[in-house]
C-alpha cells in the first residue's frame, strides 16, 4: 500500500484537479494519476526472455566467455530487477553498443502521474499500482 498522506499533498497541490475536487470527482481524480507521465522508471522484474529479444547476439558471440559467463550468472533466475544500480552496472560491465542501449531502453518505461509520486531516482516504490476512486477519497479523508 503506498502514503495517502503524499497522494493527498499532491491532489491538493495540483491546480489541474481544482474542478473535479469542487465536484467530488473522486473517478477524475483517480484518471487522471493514472494516465503516463514524463520521465522514465526502472522496471522490478525483467524476464530473460525480454533481454534476449534485446540483445544483438552477433555482440554477445563477439564478447570473451568470462563476460558471457557473467550475463548467465545474471539472468539464471529468469527474470532481473533494473531497479538496482548493481544490475544495471553489471549489464554496462558486459554490453557495450547496441545491445547495452536497447538493454537500458526496455528496463524503463514510462511512470503513471501516480507512479511519479512515489519514485526516487527513477526507483518507484509503488511501481504497477494505480490509485482507485476509494483510494483518492481515503486520502482526501486522511
Amino acid at each position: 500500500m503506498f502514503n495517502l498522506s503524499t497522494l493527498k499533498a499532491a491532489i491538493q497541490a495540483d491546480a489541474a484537479l481544482t474542478a473535479f475536487l469542487a465536484a467530488g470527482n473522486h473517478g477524475a481524480v483517480a484518471d487522471y494519476y493514472n494516465t503516463p507521465a514524463a520521465g522514465s522508471i526502472w522496471r522490478p522484474s525483467i524476464s530473460v526472455a525480454e533481454l534476449n529479444n534485446a540483445i544483438v547476439w552477433s555482440e554477445f558471440a563477439a564478447l570473451s566467455v568470462q563476460l558471457q559467463n557473467t550475463y548467465l550468472a545474471m539472468t539464471a533466475g529468469g527474470s532481473v530487477d533494473a531497479t538496482q544500480a548493481r544490475i544495471r552496472a553489471g549489464f554496462a560491465a558486459v554490453f557495450s553498443g547496441v545491445s547495452l542501449t536497447n538493454l537500458t531502453a526496455m528496463a524503463q518505461r514510462a511512470p503513471s502521474r501516480f507512479e511519479t509520486l512515489f519514485t526516487t531516482a527513477n526507483v518507484c516504490s509503488a511501481f504497477g499500482q494505480s490509485v482507485t476512486p476509494a483510494d483518492v477519497a481515503a486520502a482526501l479523508g486522511a
